[in-house]
């Protein structure tokens, strides 16, 4: 709300880590998580950002969220010259073996605007993810039985997500 009022407001927060790249420069890498819309908080992310990674799950609204955000970013380049295109991929969550998860990956993979945007790599359908989210802990410090399946697979597909985006020049 007190952002509405003022003048470069969708500009907020880059000047702020701008303002303070003393205390920001001691970190590699700032992750912002926004939920999908183009509201003034996340504008002020997306200016703020290097990179724009999209998360969706591999269903038929997932596949449309993407598709509007990717449009509405669109919109708000083409009103401001300057803006970059910095979605740097799509990241498929929650994949299970499913035909209707191969389906709409088949429809991502094929789809105009995703095609060259999606990871190889997915992060599968695990509650492993969630007990993380409980815990507050990264997948790795997550403590299970040894000998896990589901955590070795969680962990093998983050380890290769990241892998990918350095290929990609994204990290």
């Amino acid at each position: 709300v007190e952002l509405a009022s003022k003048s470069f407001r969708e500009t907020m927060l880059s000047t702020y880590l701008q303002m303070n790249m003393g205390f920001f420069a001691q970190y590699d890498y700032i992750l912002m998580d926004t939920g999908p819309s183009m509201g003034l908080i996340n504008q002020n992310a997306f200016n703020a950002t290097d990179s724009i990674i999209l998360v969706t799950d591999p269903d038929v609204n997932g596949a449309q969220g993407a598709d509007i955000f990717v449009k509405l970013w669109n919109t708000v380049r083409d009103t401001r010259a300057s803006s970059d295109d910095k979605i740097a991929g799509l990241i498929i969550n929650n994949m299970e073996k499913t035909n209707i998860s191969k389906s709409l990956m088949e429809y991502i993979n094929e789809h105009e605007r995703f095609s060259d945007l999606v990871f190889e790599q997915t992060v599968p359908h695990t509650t492993r993810f969630k007990e993380c989210a409980e815990q507050n802990l990264p997948i790795y410090l997550l403590e299970t039985k040894s000998g896990d399946k589901a955590k070795g697979k969680a962990i093998d597909s983050i380890n290769n997500l990241i892998e990918e985006m350095k290929n990609r020049g994204i990290l």
